[in-house]
């Protein structure tokens, strides 16, 4: 719960969408460059998932991920059409990218939010994928021009997302359901000792004749 109270909630006002690219050797992941959005080993990506792929609706295939699809490199003359200058990139693979080599994709919200104090202007991360395409969709998930809720960061402000994490982390559930069955144990074994000890039985007394001359077993 402390964890989540580090997360601070506000309004986020989508000022522009950017591709941000970059160039690895072929036998790498795009994946694997997400190890360096701030917010993707304290969250996850299902929260990513959660908070911004659903957060359209449900018809929309924006599914495709993996670093097994194509990067659609071909398309990115189209692309400066059907994204606007917003999304325009230039690259020509044939001559710019080596034979074991590709190109990388993350999205990013320009953002502007209050911290309570000020105007912060910032971006928010989206996840690295080989194929553009699904960026843009996921882009598309928070349109320019909108405000909606997000998070920041407390210990830094400018580290925003439209997701923070859940009040109850996976470690603390699992922490309360630990305790409460060792609790429970711990109860049963109260209540079986405390019959068991507690019982009257008649055959363990000595027994003591009136006079006391004689005691009886």
């Amino acid at each position: 719960m402390k964890f989540a109270k580090t997360y601070i909630p506000s309004n986020c006002k989508v000022i522009n969408h950017y591709f941000n690219t970059t160039v690895i050797s072929s036998d790498e992941k795009c994946m694997e460059l997400n190890n360096e959005v701030w917010w993707y080993n304290k969250l996850g990506a299902n929260a990513f998932y959660t908070g911004v792929i659903e957060h359209k609706n449900k018809d929309n295939n924006i599914n495709n991920t993996t670093d097994s699809s194509s990067s659609s490199s071909g398309d990115s003359d189209s692309s400066n059409s059907e994204y606007g200058s917003s999304y325009s990139y230039s690259y020509n693979e044939d001559s710019s990218l080596g034979s074991n080599e590709k190109i990388c994709f993350q999205g990013l919200f320009e953002v502007e939010y209050s911290d309570q104090t000020s105007i912060v202007a910032s971006n928010i991360s989206g996840l690295w994928s080989p194929n553009w395409r699904w960026c843009y969709n996921y882009l598309k998930s928070f349109d320019i021009g909108i405000t909606d809720s997000c998070f920041y960061e407390s210990t830094d402000v400018y580290n925003a997302n439209w997701f923070g994490p859940s009040k109850y982390s996976i470690f603390s559930i699992v922490g309360i359901c630990v305790g409460g069955g060792f609790s429970l144990i711990c109860f049963i074994l109260f209540i079986y000792f405390y019959r068991r000890f507690s019982r009257v039985d008649l055959n363990s007394y000595i027994r003591i004749s009136p006079d006391g001359t004689h005691i009886f077993y």
